[in-house]
């Protein structure tokens, strides 16, 4: 199914909460994010795709194409192009080093986000698992 599209979205959901322990794999952490994703091929368009998590359960996975997400205040917003997340997704780079690596802007108290980037590496570790079309 094609990365980011409605059905993937709701895949994301069902597998992420069948395969992700709330205290082992998220700390029972509350937090959002909110994904930019730019230069999304072949329009060059940009996607939202925010994540809400509340006792290390994910309660909201949204996507939008119109910025309406920017209205959420998440408490971690990360900037970067399609072709980093693609290679995060992918498991060909991690989180952290695309931090590291100015791949990702992020947006947030920075100390915080370093303590969260294993969990987000557990949750992409269930996207990859995801037959994606990139």
């Amino acid at each position: 199914m094609k990365f980011l599209s409605d059905e993937w979205i709701e895949t994301a959901k069902r597998i992420t909460d069948e395969k992700l322990d709330p205290e082992r794999d998220l700390k029972k952490a509350t937090t959002s994010l909110l994904n930019i994703i730019e230069n999304i091929p072949p329009d060059g368009i940009r996607i939202y795709f925010y994540i809400s998590v509340k006792n290390g359960k994910i309660i909201d996975m949204l996507l939008d194409k119109t910025g309406s997400l920017l209205d959420k205040d998440a408490e971690f917003v990360v900037t970067g192009n399609y072709d980093t997340f693609v290679q995060i997704l992918k498991g060909e780079m991690s989180t952290l080093i695309a931090l590291i690596k100015n791949r990702v802007k992020i947006k947030g108290d920075k100390v915080k986000a370093f303590k969260f980037v294993k969990s987000i590496d557990k949750l992409n570790s269930c996207l990859k698992e995801i037959e994606t079309e990139f």
